[in-house]
């Protein structure tokens, strides 16, 4: 260490781990998990994953109750620590538990993991990890010049303590406490083996990847989210496997623990960070349950498709291989077409900021992905997937327009996908739901039939698709068999999804199954979402949801029936469809 390090408190410390060291640490990680001394819940696992995680990714020194409440625990981002202890309460319930683990079974491990008091940042021994002091107004650095480390080593215990012993009683305590820790990992190891194959099933092996924290919006944090991204939509293509993208992290342990009773599900964690003046992106496949890393790669320089394509390869040829999935290896000539369009870093950028927008349809977000995209197509007129996000965006609000206003938004929506290269899932999906703006009926059905064959197995594609063709073209039984296949291939699922679903149970006079479906709707941004709640609230005679869709709509500046009227009257779909809900608002009183 330093001398300048070995005056600053640990936790300012910014540590630097080899790719050896972060699967080390994962391998212990995945032990202390599958133990079960964290207990059969979800909260503590999650929150484990994300502290080891941000260590690994050099965010450690800024860890905070504030990023553990609204990226693990589910707090908005309102959330007050002096007012809300939920942070401190869980971090005391997870120290308690590692050190329970330390002094059990941890003691055969050779990477430990401690949590100390007054602090939220994990320290991990065993790994022999270079760490720094960091240096700059914002106590950020992320490169560290390899003069300026050296081998930080874990703290030798002397002889006297470790001959001396904990006292009887607290034997006593850890060996019961071992004993139980012991039945644990027996009936944990017994169910892994019956689990270590899936059962068999028609369902497709399900790839989840890890999501980047929503708080931490820092340039390589969206460029390896977009990587993921980029991943998904061309894995997706695959017939053999399906893949999601929970929003949070405090949803990949569902995610997993959901399908993995049904399917072969696996775990990847993509992570860029700069490396010698370019980029160097580092990816982790696991298996569930059993955490074993399948495959792992480093891949080192600037061209971020490339390292999209590389990964894409290796992930697949995996998976491929080990379900057995007849031809499933991606191919050279399918990673050079998945490169054809080079994506430089302003186009990731842009592309995940409009994802983000799209999950929560936050204004905010909208704005800040509409200007990034108006800027770079305009400087880079061969960027066709940004050129289709934004005639998305320009589609969106004509549904919000009428006359002259809401042709002119068409026709710019029409021209951005008229340009060069537009052969990309974006802009088919975007000349999907301008061809029902349009009232293009054949049109819809071509390209809804298209986007089926070639994305069998995204569920995003497939709840797009089901809603445009029974909203708007009315074949009510192709769209709920598409919306099913969509929330059966991902079980953590926008209850937005199954809009379809959701108007063939109004239709049927069965408003009741129409509110269990939009159960829980996260997108509280949507307004479309809302209105539909309020429609099915309204029909089913539900106060309650009556009243919180009401709540929600007049902070959207929807004050009235008449105003929730038109929303509804605004969008790209079939008379049927619009009176659909639009009877149920006549019951809703807003």
């Amino acid at each position: 260490m330093t001398a300048e390090a070995s005056d600053m408190p640990e936790h300012k410390l910014q540590r630097s781990y080899t790719r050896d060291q972060e699967i080390r640490t994962l391998e212990a990680l995945d032990h202390i998990i599958a133990s079960g001394v964290l207990g059969a819940g979800e909260r503590m696992p999650a929150m484990l994953r994300y502290l080891v995680r941000e260590e690994l990714a050099g965010r450690g020194n800024r860890i905070k109750s504030f990023s553990i409440a609204t990226e693990v625990l589910g707090r908005s981002h309102s959330f007050d620590p002096q007012s809300d202890s939920i942070a401190r309460a869980e971090m005391t319930r997870l120290r308690k538990a590692i050190n329970l683990y330390n002094a059990t079974v941890g003691p055969a491990q050779l990477v430990r993991f401690d949590i100390p008091k007054g602090s939220y940042r994990p320290v991990i021994t065993g790994l022999n990890v270079a760490q720094v002091a960091i240096t700059g107004p914002d106590n950020m650095s992320t490169e560290v010049p390899a003069a300026n480390m050296r081998l930080a080593e874990a703290p030798a215990t002397s002889p006297a303590a470790s001959s001396a012993g904990p006292p009887a009683a607290h034997r006593t305590l850890l060996a019961l406490a071992a004993m139980a820790l012991l039945a644990l990992a027996v009936l944990g190891a017994a169910w892994q083996m019956r689990a270590g194959k899936p059962a068999a099933s028609s369902k497709p092996p399900l790839l989840v990847i890890q999501p980047t924290p929503q708080s931490d919006r820092n340039r390589l944090a969206e460029l390896s989210e977009a990587i993921g991204h980029e991943v998904a939509f061309e894995l997706s293509r695959q017939p053999w496997l399906a893949v999601i993208q929970p929003h949070s992290l405090a949803e990949v342990d569902t995610a997993l623990k959901t399908a993995a009773a049904i399917r072969a599900v696996y775990l990847l964690d993509i992570r860029v960070a700069a490396h010698e003046g370019s980029y160097r992106a580092n990816a982790f496949l696991k298996r569930w349950p059993d955490h074993v890393i399948r495959w792992s790669s480093s891949h080192d320089g600037p061209s971020l498709a490339r390292h999209s394509g590389n990964v894409l390869q290796g992930v697949a040829a995996t998976i491929a291989r080990e379900v057995a999935a007849p031809g499933g290896a991606i191919t050279q000539s399918e990673v050079a077409r998945a490169d054809g369009e080079e994506l430089h870093e302003r186009r990731f950028i842009c592309l995940m900021r409009v994802r983000r927008y799209w999950r929560s349809y936050d204004p905010a977000l909208r704005s800040e992905a509409e200007s990034c995209l108006t800027a770079t197509t305009a400087s880079d007129p061969r960027f066709a997937s940004g050129r289709a996000a934004l005639a998305y965006l320009r589609i969106e609000s004509a549904r919000r327009e009428r006359g002259e206003k809401r042709k002119a938004l068409l026709e710019a929506a029409d021209s951005l996908l008229s340009g060069p290269d537009t052969g990309n899932l974006i802009a088919e999906g975007a000349a999907m739901a301008l061809a029902a703006c349009k009232g293009d009926r054949a049109k819809v059905r071509m390209l809804a039939d298209a986007l089926r064959r070639t994305y069998p197995n995204n569920p995003d594609v497939l709840a797009d698709v089901g809603s445009k063709v029974g909203l708007f073209l009315g074949d009510w039984a192709t769209a709920l068999d598409v919306e099913a296949r969509a929330v059966e291939l991902n079980p953590l699922h926008d209850p937005w999804y199954p809009l379809s679903t959701v108007a063939k149970a109004m239709l049927d006079g069965e408003p009741t199954r129409a509110l269990a479906v939009l159960a829980d709707a996260p997108q509280r941004n949507f307004r479309v979402g809302q209105v539909i709640r309020l429609a099915a609230g309204g029909a089913a005679g539900d106060t309650s949801v009556i009243a919180d869709a009401t709540a929600i709509l007049t902070g959207m500046g929807i004050a009235d029936i008449n105003a929730a009227r038109e929303v509804i009257e605004r969008q790209c779909w079939s008379i049927e469809a619009k009176q659909i809900f639009q009877r149920g608002l006549d019951h809703a009183g807003l």
